[in-house]
């Protein structure tokens, strides 16, 4: 979660939106939530806000500058993250990031559309663009 007001400050950004679905999964998402706010008071350079997952989608798929830097579950950002790359022009052309204090995955998935499985042609674009 820090990393993501980390990232801002790195980048000259704005504000931090937290999504979640803490009106219904209240221990999890309320505990990220939670998590969220306590982290956010750290960083008073920084607008933050929090959106309910669904609702917050939406907002994202219609007006995606609306937003600067967006943390969530992992759950969540798997999905947002395709939505968003579509919205931005193609899923196959996006590659995919988890980043931990210690770790981080970075990878690309070859396996969008029939006519280039197997062959991967922009796997090293994808791969590219997630660093």
């Amino acid at each position: 979660m820090r990393y993501a007001f980390d990232y801002a400050r790195r980048n000259n950004r704005k504000k931090v939106t937290c999504f979640t679905k803490d009106n219904i999964m209240k221990m999890t998402d309320g505990l990220f939530h939670k998590v969220f706010d306590e982290i956010a008071a750290q960083y008073p350079e920084f607008e933050n806000e929090h959106w309910i997952v669904d609702i917050g989608a939406a907002k994202l798929a219609d007006k995606p500058t609306t937003f600067d830097v967006i943390v969530m579950p992992n759950l969540y950002g798997d999905v947002l993250s395709d939505v968003a790359a579509q919205i931005a022009g193609s899923v196959g052309l996006a590659g995919s990031a988890n980043i931990g204090e210690k770790r981080r995955n970075v990878r690309s998935y070859p396996w969008f559309g029939a006519a280039s499985r197997g062959k991967e042609p922009g796997k090293s674009f994808r791969l590219l663009l997630a660093r």
